[in-house]
């Protein structure tokens, strides 16, 4: 309710498996409710969860996006990609082996893994991403930034 008035999330981004689930639940009712900026602020503050701790969203998160979320959606094509970029194969095992993964969800990995080869990014990398191609925008907006704020 805080962020409708002044457009601030105001969410310990310190802890991710604390601040990660509410995040996500954020973004879903804003894409329920069609509130772009408030999917957008999100998004940014999930990039930073990831930027500062290089921590990862887990499995119960990805299958909740998944259940909530349409095929297309940029929260899915962030967390994915999120994924192909700063694990392994070791480290998947590590996350995947809590929970299953859903079978759209191992799909998209495996798509992004052999449309962009399997690469891992460095942290410094991973700080600079562009996020506007995961901003929701209003049907001709563009938001400014190239980078993460």
């Amino acid at each position: 309710m805080h962020w409708a008035y002044s457009r601030k999330l105001e969410i310990a981004l310190d802890d991710i498996d604390a601040s990660c689930p509410l995040l996500l639940q954020l973004w879903v009712f804003g894409d329920a409710h069609e509130i772009p900026l408030l999917q957008n602020d999100v998004m940014t503050a999930l990039h930073r969860i990831v930027s500062k701790d290089w921590a990862i969203p887990d499995v119960r998160d990805i299958n909740y996006v998944y259940e909530n979320t349409m095929r297309q959606s940029p929260l899915r094509r962030f967390l994915i990609d999120v994924y192909a970029a700063t694990c392994n194969s070791d480290s998947f095992e590590r996350y995947g082996e809590k929970l299953s993964w859903c079978k759209d969800a191992l799909l998209d990995l495996l798509q992004v893994v052999w449309r962009e080869g399997w690469h891992r990014e460095a942290e410094a990398d991973f700080g600079k991403w562009d996020l506007r191609k995961y901003h929701v925008h209003e049907q001709g907006v563009e938001c400014g930034g190239s980078e993460a704020r």
